[in-house]
Parts: C-alpha cells; structure tokens; sequence
C-alpha cells in the first residue's frame, strides 16, 4: 500500500495510521481474529476524513453550535476522534468549551473496537469522545438527535456459511450490502432536519449501471426529500462482479465448489463492484435525488483495484475465534500469540 508523508500515513500491515495531526492503532490486516479491527487504508479512511471535512465544518458554521455526531461501526474511531480535533480546538491547540462543545459519540457492536477507541481518545487528548457498545438500532439514540452520522459499514461480499468464518468487519452479505440495509433506514429516523449522512461504502453497480447502495439510501432517506451525492474512490476502472471475486476467493475455489455457483447468480445480478464517498441531507432544500457530482479533494490515480482485491483477499481468510488479545501490547504482540 502506498504511503504518503508523515503528516497523512497508513500502514495496515503494522496497524497505525496518522492523519493531520492524530495518530490511531488497530488490529493487522494480517491478524486472523474474528473481531479484529479494520485498519485505516489512505485510499479510503484518510481520504474520507480529507473529504468530509469541510462539509462538516460548513455545517458547524451554519448551525453556530458544536455538533452531535455519531460514528457508526466505529472500529478503530478513526473518524469520530479525527472530527473531534478538528471541531472542537482552535488553530492554537485550545479546547472549545459550553455549547460550542461537539458531542462524539463512537459506537460499535465489537468489544474489541470500543477498547480501541477509547485507546485512541487518551492517545490524542480527545475532547468529548465517548463510546457505545451495542448493535445500532432505534434505542441507540435519541429520535432526530444527530446533526452527523458517519459510516464506513463492512461491506465485503461474503458467501453464505462463510459469514460465521470471516473477521466481524468483513461480513456484509452476499452482495457485501447486509449491513448498510440494517442501518440506513434507522439512520434516517436518528438524523435532524437538514443533518449530514457521511459514509462510504462498496457497492455492486446494476446491469444498468445505477450504483446500488445510492439507490436503496435514496429511497431510504426520502428520493422526493433528500438529496445523495458522491464521487467514486479510485480513477481505476471498476471491476466486473465476476474479475473481483474469483480473483478474492482464488486461493478457496477448487477447494469449495460452491462458491462456482455463487460468483454466477452474482454475475447475474451485478456488473460490476465499485468503492463510493457519499454525502446525504435530509429533507435537503435544493436538488434532491442521487447525483455523482462530488468533486474528490484530490486524485487517487495511484490506488489500484489489484490493491483493493488483494485487500479483500486477506479479509476472506478464514478466522480463529481465539481468547482477548490485551491491546495495550503492540499489534505485532498481538500477531504472535
């Protein structure tokens, strides 16, 4: 994977990113744990946060208050704490106070994830942080309560009795779009008049090349009321259905025929697989619908989708459901036991 400065760096094999001035842990890209955490990828994480920051920050000065934010499926809290630092200091380091305090609320369903938040939080002197360890559903806050919601849901397409033999963050259904269907009608009863869904997410395209997960989000949210915009991660060509699953379930396909079968009814249904950053206002006031108008902060002409397939290759491997692993050790410790 490449890797910029030091200022905007990842490394998912060692398990630390730094972004803009915060450094985060998570698990290896090569732990097998069933709950390892995801880790941060410059093509998609530190490049959301470059994205969405001044979205946020727009909103921020148009409502003249901090912020309620929830980072769904938090993991590793990377874009909770990395919002955190950028709503709630000034540019001298001084932490804002009272009402122009956000609130970030970091919630995720892996014990696992929560203890790597809450580790990340104290690492960069979080302001307001605080974490929820629960399934997301409507108790997990309070009707129309969030100004932003931030998702980065698992999204790896997985095949049937596999979804109990991959790691937690990369079983997401046939069509890789399981979790994002749990949450986004819930999504919509949780955002306020005029808050920001945030998220990105890999998605099947149709055979007419509509991108599904923004069609389904749009009729979610309200087609009529809301309006989804986004821009694709990678200048890369997509791949078809077929390319990026024989090539992710290589190592598995002479020894589990099935999956044969499965990559066909895929290729069935889907043309291709593509990777998207999306913006979405509830009962916005312009132009509503699904648009692919955003404009990325900068090119990600260097990432390629051999890359990402080599990614989702590690994620289909089957797991070990193994005791805690003290994450207070160094992820390589982590590795050896």
């Amino acid at each position: 994977m490449p890797v910029e400065t030091l200022k905007n760096a990842a490394d998912p094999i060692a398990g630390h990113a730094t972004i803009d001035g915060i450094t985060l842990r998570t698990d290896s890209l090569t732990d097998l744990r069933w709950d390892r955490v995801m880790p941060i990828l410059l093509e998609e994480q530190v490049f959301m946060c470059h994205q969405m920051r001044p979205t946020v920050h727009a909103l921020r000065g148009r409502r003249n208050r901090g912020l309620n934010i929830l980072d769904l499926g938090a993991g590793s809290g990377v874009f909770g704490i990395y919002l955190d630092r950028q709503l709630n200091r000034q540019p001298d380091g001084e932490l804002l106070t009272g009402s122009d305090l956000s609130a970030v609320v970091c919630l995720d369903v892996n014990l696992r994830a929560i203890r790597f938040v809450q580790d990340n939080a104290e690492r960069n002197a979080s302001a307001n942080v605080r974490t929820q360890c629960e399934r997301y559903s409507e108790r997990s806050a309070a009707p129309c309560s969030q100004d932003v919601i931030v998702i980065n849901p698992p999204y790896h397409p997985v095949y049937g009795h596999w979804t109990d033999d991959v790691a937690l963050h990369g079983a997401a259904g046939e069509d890789g779009l399981g979790v994002f269907r749990e949450w986004k009608d819930l999504i919509a009863t949780h955002l306020n008049h005029g808050g920001l869904l945030i998220g990105s997410v890999m998605s099947p395209t149709s055979k007419h090349g509509t991108v599904v997960a923004m069609e389904e989000l749009s009729n979610a949210l309200g087609r009529d009321t809301s309006a989804v915009r986004f821009c694709r991660h990678l200048d890369d060509p997509d791949p078809s259905v077929e390319e990026f699953l024989k090539t992710v379930y290589a190592d598995y396909l002479e020894k589990e025929p099935d999956l044969y079968q499965w990559i066909g009814r895929m290729t069935q249904r889907f043309a291709h697989f593509t990777v998207v950053y999306f913006e979405t206002e509830k009962s916005a006031n312009g132009r509503t619908g699904v648009r692919e108008d955003l404009v990325r902060c900068r090119p990600n002409d260097d990432f390629k989708w051999r890359d990402r397939m080599q990614v989702h290759a590690l994620m289909a491997r089957k797991v070990t459901r193994s005791g805690e692993v003290d994450i207070s050790r160094h992820p390589q410790e982590s590795l050896e036991r």
